[in-house]
């Protein structure tokens, strides 16, 4: 089960994968993540996800495979 903290209705993401390299956060034009950034402990988080549009940016800049895709599913409607 996804952390609702570190997931939106598009990308979930594994902070513990995370080196804090922040190209995830410079790509994200929508502002949705956000620096965890203490000298003992750093990682991005999703602070606003309502904010993503799921753009998949993040996803693809990330060198770590902090991002995944939700996957969504769709139900199929018997007529």
């Amino acid at each position: 089960m996804r952390s609702r903290r570190n997931s939106t209705e598009y990308i979930c993401a594994d902070t513990g994968k995370c080196t804090a390299c922040w190209a995830c956060i410079d790509e994200c034009k929508d502002g949705a993540l956000r620096k965890v950034d203490l000298w003992f402990h750093k990682h991005v988080v999703i602070r606003n996800a309502g904010k993503c549009r799921g753009c998949k940016r993040c996803i693809a800049v990330c060198p770590n495979g902090v991002f995944k895709p939700v996957m969504q599913t769709r139900t199929a409607v018997n007529h």
